[in-house]
This record gives structure tokens, sequence and C-alpha cells, in this order.
């Protein structure tokens, strides 16, 4: 897949963010664990050129703990962005929520 990344004369970002939301979904979804039953991401691109991310991860209401290993998926999420947008996410960010 090809994806072109403009950027504007004042160097801000010219993406749709639900396009890299999809594309690191499908990325993520290989460290997602039985107990996690749905994930969501949520991708802001500010006017300085940072990008902020928040997985959202649904569990259900029986799991008590989960083992999950949040540095892979950040490194996963950094290499993907960086090969997209050739930029560093500033933040990461994680939420847990039982339904």
């Amino acid at each position: 897949m090809y994806l072109n990344v403009k950027q504007s004369e004042k160097g801000s970002i010219n993406i749709a963010e639900g396009v890299v939301a999809g594309i690191l979904k499908e990325q993520i979804n290989r460290f997602i664990l039985k107990s996690v039953k749905d994930f969501d991401i949520r991708v802001f691109i500010s006017s300085d050129r940072s990008i902020y991310i928040t997985i959202n991860m649904f569990l259900s209401k029986t799991e008590d703990a989960i083992t999950l290993s949040e540095s892979a998926i950040i490194a996963s999420v950094n290499k993907s962005v960086k090969t997209l947008t050739n930029l560093t996410p500033k933040n990461v960010a994680f939420a847990y929520i039982k339904k």
C-alpha cells in the first residue's frame, strides 16, 4: 500500500486521522488477547506536527486482570507511524474499560 502524506507550507500534516487509526488497528490486532473484547484507536494530529494516540481496550466484565505488553504495542505503533508520516508520536496512551 502506498500512502501519500503531504505537509502544508506551514509544516502541518494533511492526512486523514481515520486512515492512520485504521492502519494502526491492523498492526495492533496481533497483540490483543482474548480477554480484550474490542479496541478502538483515536488519533489526533495537531498543527505543530505532533501525533497523539489513545488506544481504548474494552475488557469483559469478568476479567479481573490482563497481561499485556504495552511496550511492545508502543514500539509497533511508533514504527508504523514513523513509516507512514516520518514522525514519532508524542504520546501513546492506553485506556482499559470494562464492558
